[in-house]
């Protein structure tokens, strides 16, 4: 008899109203951890979780937006009241602006760092104590290939996935040892909510999507669930001598080189 790869773990994952972070907690459900799911966009949240339910898996939904610390206790609150422990940790929410650097505004920069920095922090601040208590633990942190290829109009995008990147990294010489695994994700360009309307496959420009698609060297661009492969991979227990390392599941993008999105 197989065992589920994620049974016995209880993951949150943020993010989960669309692309990466739904297709994390469906996957993680489907493996068999009792998953927290929380996002800024409650409806499309709740959908995502009651789908889960409904196919079997266990899991509530949280709303939170990571700009809010009260937001983020909460959800660390509500874990542990419905399953005691939590054993893993993916932050996969995030926004991204695409523009000329002198088009992007201060406001941009502080949501921008406010989202995908700050909110990642305040989650791992929050969780790992907890962590560290149930053992066996992991954080995922989802960057980007801009954390090391540059690309043209995400400034700001790139600079904080870099810092993401490598706090993530540092956090690992410290919890490790205590037994908590550090890693990050640096996916390519996928098709998600945070795609440019003009690149989307559904619907977008021909030329945009042509052009996307042939920066891709496996001749297509990814999905949530390319990324949700390799997140239920650092969150099981076959990756327990895996830490303080960056995995790069971008299709040959960032070996391709070149600017993948354009502004809309």
């Amino acid at each position: 008899m197989n065992r589920l790869r994620l049974e016995g773990k209880v993951a949150v994952v943020t993010g989960v109203a669309s692309g990466m972070g739904k297709a994390i907690a469906e996957m993680f459900a489907e493996e068999g951890a009792g998953v927290v799911g929380c996002d800024y966009n409650a409806d499309a949240g709740f959908d995502t979780m009651d789908a889960i339910s409904k196919a079997g898996g266990t899991g509530i939904f949280v709303p939170c937006n990571l700009r809010r610390r009260e937001d983020i206790v909460a959800v660390r609150e509500k874990t542990l009241e419905r399953f005691g422990k939590v054993t893993t940790l993916v932050n996969a929410a995030g926004i991204v602006v695409l523009n000329t650097f002198l088009e992007q505004t201060d406001a941009d920069m502080q949501s921008l760092f406010e989202t995908n920095y700050r909110g990642a922090v305040w989650m791992m601040r929050e969780f790992l104590p907890f962590l560290v208590e149930s053992g066996k633990s992991s954080v995922t942190n989802i960057a980007s290939i801009s954390v090391y290829q540059p690309e043209s109009f995400a400034y700001y995008y790139g600079s904080f996935k870099s810092a993401i990147a490598m706090l993530t990294r540092n956090l690992a010489r410290e919890y490790s040892r205590q037994g908590v695994r550090l890693n990050v994700i640096c996916p390519g360009p996928c098709d998600t909510g945070m795609t440019p309307e003009s690149c989307r496959m559904d619907g977008g420009d021909p030329e945009a999507v042509k052009r996307l698609v042939d920066s891709v060297l496996c001749g297509r661009v990814g999905t949530g669930k390319d990324i949700a492969y390799c997140a239920t991979y650092l969150a099981s227990d076959e990756a327990e001598w895996v830490t303080a390392s960056q995995f790069t599941i971008d299709g040959g993008a960032s070996f391709a080189g070149g600017d993948h999105f354009v502004p809309v």
